[in-house]
Formats: structure tokens, C-alpha cells, sequence
């Protein structure tokens, strides 16, 4: 379906779904817990490998790099994605 701007005036309250149920609350609230427990520990074990890499010998490789780089690709692309919201 093409939305146009003809059809904006035909919106009634019955397109608009509900809001949330307290279930749905909850489990939002529990998958947002569990997400920050593993980012917090990922983020741990990230730094946790680059100090052994790095101290007191500097032992990088190629594939501690990578890692080096996702980390900082996705954890720049998750603070865009919440500084970007609206509501």
C-alpha cells in the first residue's frame, strides 16, 4: 500500500493499535535487563582480552583488531540509535 498525503485525512482511531498490556511491559523490561547484563559482560570480556593482548607485551594480531573494530562499529551504531529517537 502507497501512503500519500490523500489518505491521511482518512485515519480514524480504529487504526490506531492499543497500547502495550502489562505483560508486554514486563517482558520488555525483562529483555531489556537480560540485553544490558550481556552487552555489560561482552564489553567486559572485550576489554578484559585487549589488556592481556596489549600488557605487559604487546601481543596484538590481526583477529584482535577485527574484533577491536566490531566492537567499536557496534557499539557506535547502538549509542546512534538511541541518541536518534523519538518519541
Amino acid at each position: 500500500m502507497v501512503f500519500n498525503r490523500t489518505m491521511a485525512p482518512n485515519v480514524t482511531m480504529d487504526m490506531i493499535p492499543l497500547p502495550p498490556s502489562a505483560m508486554a511491559m514486563e517482558f520488555s523490561k525483562r529483555f531489556v535487563g537480560v540485553a544490558l547484563t550481556l552487552n555489560a559482560i561482552a564489553t567486559i570480556v572485550f576489554v578484559g582480552r585487549m589488556w592481556t593482548r596489549s600488557y605487559p607485551l604487546y601481543r596484538m594480531q590481526i583477529d584482535d583488531w577485527i574484533i577491536a573494530v566490531a566492537w567499536v562499529s557496534l557499539s557506535t551504531s547502538q549509542s546512534k540509535q538511541r541518541v536518534n529517537k523519538t518519541y
